[in-house]
């Protein structure tokens, strides 16, 4: 009976070492947590200080981008630290090409209707090309990133459609849903 153990033993330690080769899975459930609350706390800010001007709008929303990059980057090197597990591997280096590719093209798209002063479209375009960056890199990493993409999307086509709620659509996005995925990760992979 113990060298079945054994057997058993030996075949999900292969099972592991081949999901650590082929999935990025030092995403941190944390991180996503504290991401959505920025979004919360920076869309409270937003709407409290009536930040209105498409460049002081633009500044906002990129500076909390580039805070909540950090802020999961940092949380993920801390957790793969703890885990013992490789920081920047070929397979964190796959995410993260894969991941920045989607990210920065709409970035670009963002900046030129910010600089044309064409703000509306600017929530939905955030959201849906953060949601396709999530479901093209998600095949290198933890399957429940890829149902996270797919519901950004549809929030910034939800934006898209009703222009009027794109901030609204925003905060849900990036706030709520990282929130709720955030708790899902950390109770799933990390508890």
């Amino acid at each position: 009976m113990s060298q079945e153990k054994e057997h058993l033993q030996a075949i999900q330690d292969i099972k592991t070492m081949m999901e650590r080769s082929t999935k990025f899975s030092s995403i941190s459930g944390k991180a996503g947590i504290v991401v959505g609350m920025l979004a919360v706390i920076v869309f409270a800010a937003i709407k409290w200080f009536d930040v209105t001007t498409v460049a002081s709008l633009f500044v906002v929303m990129v500076g909390t981008l580039m805070i909540a990059l950090s802020i999961g980057l940092y949380l993920s090197i801390a957790k793969a630290k703890k885990e013992g597990a490789a920081i920047f591997d070929t397979t964190a280096k796959r995410f993260l090409v894969q991941f920045f590719i989607p990210l920065f093209v709409g970035g670009i798209l963002c900046l030129i209707f910010a600089c044309q002063t064409q703000i509306g479209y600017i929530p939905a375009m955030m959201l849906i090309f953060y949601g396709f960056a999530l479901v093209h890199a998600s095949k290198f990493s933890l399957d429940t990133i890829k149902n996270l993409g797919y519901l950004e999307i549809v929030a910034g086509l939800f934006a898209a459609a009703f222009t009027q709620y794109g901030m609204w659509c925003w905060v849900i996005g990036f706030g709520v849903l990282h929130i709720i995925y955030g708790f899902i990760i950390y109770t799933k992979y990390e508890k």
